[in-house]
């Protein structure tokens, strides 16, 4: 798969209090997708720019170790910071409840027109087998870590061209937000190819209220990390109240941008946000990185959901669009995650009938994953309720490198099976490092139109 040309990305919404884990110590999906939040931005340093979905990847390797057996599956365990059976089992069983109100980030292309801010997740699992699928790993796939799981015929010169077409056509009709269409190039599948694990997510988002007029866009510097400047647009915001943070220990400012709201299936309402990480300080975005933890970063998003809003005298952010493609067998390599892509060790008794530790054919071919983020002025321009402060911040350019995550957080509202409202933690659902920005990674001046 090809590397495409990155275009920015987007820091987004840090939050969750204390993430603390359930009451008898074990690891749920949410705190999951936190390590590999944090292990993923330290991890795909190839580029100055990163962009990735963390919990679509986190979905992914669930599904390939409850599938794998032996060595690879001690690996993905300890990635995964997973002790044991008894901690994937009690994974499996949050995830299939999380999933249960969190659907409507799978794709809300059937949501009604007036949906602003759209999601893709789009995980496929091509398999060439001639065996059976077993009922359990089926059900996964299905209930737990919603992928769709594709039995591929067994490949040849006369249907590889087909199969690839009627692939990546499934994804472009899937795809809410119109950017994730090709996922395989022409001549990426072959016979030699038994498993394999694709990644698409995509994102556009509409702001809540209308913090950013159009009329406002202009076209400044932006600093990147190897000391050049560059003019992109910027997006500007004047007095408007924003949530943010300032840690001095750490040396870095978090700022809250809210998108539109969604319902869930029960009619509950989930809050997206941005959350940009600034650098201030002597401090860089590597070193940033490199301090973080999946600790910290809770910590972070707690300090954010409480904190109270201020109105910057004037806020500017880039116009965004950027996408990132990865084939990550290196990076997963980096994380000491490599039994799963070796055919010699790999063993997916718990995925295919009849195959054993004497018979371990089907590896992991490759871990695919594509992922795109674009934002401009759009907004829904509801009202905003809250009270506005009175007085005028210091105002805030995010002209140089920076961080920043995408959540997903449900409206507070405990049930009994969760005492510490854990269901009203963020999920981070993407995440992104931005080191050096051009004309081909942002938006220009006109929305919606590249430069």
């Amino acid at each position: 798969m090809k590397c495409l040309q990155l275009s920015l990305l987007v820091l987004v919404g840090l939050m969750s209090p204390i993430w603390a884990h359930h009451g008898d110590g074990k690891m749920n999906l949410n705190e999951i997708n936190n390590e590999i939040t944090v292990k993923l931005l330290q991890t795909l340093t190839d580029d100055d720019n990163a962009l990735f979905s963390p919990i679509i990847l986190s979905n992914s390797l669930l599904l390939l170790t409850n599938s794998v057996s032996g060595s690879a599956k001690d690996e993905l365990m300890k990635v995964l910071n997973l002790k044991d059976k008894d901690d994937l089992n009690h994974v499996n069983l949050d995830a299939k409840e999380v999933w249960a109100h969190r659907a409507h980030l799978l794709s809300n292309k059937a949501k009604t027109s007036t949906d602003k801010t759209l999601f893709d997740l789009l995980p496929k699992l091509l398999v060439q087998t001639d065996k059976e699928l077993k009922d359990n790993f089926k059900n996964l796939a299905k209930d737990n870590y919603p992928i769709d799981v594709y039995k591929m015929a067994a490949l040849n010169d006369d249907n590889q061209r087909s199969e690839t077409k009627k692939i990546n056509e499934w994804f472009s009709e899937k795809s809410t937000t119109g950017s994730i269409g090709r996922m395989l190039d022409d001549n990426e599948l072959t016979s030699d190819i038994k498993l394999l694990s694709l990644n698409g997510a995509g994102f556009k988002g509409a702001w809540k209220g209308e913090p950013f007029a159009k009329k406002d866009t202009k076209e400044e510097d932006f600093n990147n990390a190897d000391g050049k400047k560059v003019k992109i647009a910027f997006m500007c915001a004047h007095e408007k109240p924003f949530r943010m943070v300032t840690d001095e220990a750490e040396k870095i400012q978090a700022i809250e941008i809210p998108f539109t709201e969604h319902d869930d299936a029960d009619g509950h309402k989930h809050k997206t946000k941005l959350v940009v990480v600034i650098p201030t300080g002597d401090n860089t975005v590597d070193k940033a990185v490199d301090s973080m933890d999946r600790e910290k970063l809770e910590k972070l998003l707690d300090k954010l959901i409480d904190a109270e809003r201020k109105k910057p005298e004037h806020f500017k952010i880039p116009k965004l669009n950027f996408e990132k493609e990865y084939e990550l067998k290196e990076a997963m390599g980096e994380l000491n995650v490599k039994g799963v892509f070796d055919q010699a060790v790999a063993n997916f008794s718990e995925m295919i009938q009849g195959t054993d530790a004497s018979n371990p054919k089907l590896f992991l071919s490759q871990l695919d994953h594509k992922a795109v983020v674009q934002w401009n002025e759009e907004a829904d321009k509801v009202a905003d309720t809250e009270a506005v402060p009175a007085n005028k911040d210091a105002s805030i350019a995010v002209d140089k490198p920076f961080v920043f995550f995408i959540t997903d957080e449900p409206e507070k509202k405990k049930t009994k099976r969760d005492a510490e409202g854990r269901r009203n933690k963020p999920m981070v659902i993407f995440a992104g490092r931005v080191k050096t920005l051009s004309r081909d990674t942002t938006f220009s001046l006109d929305i919606g139109t590249s430069t």
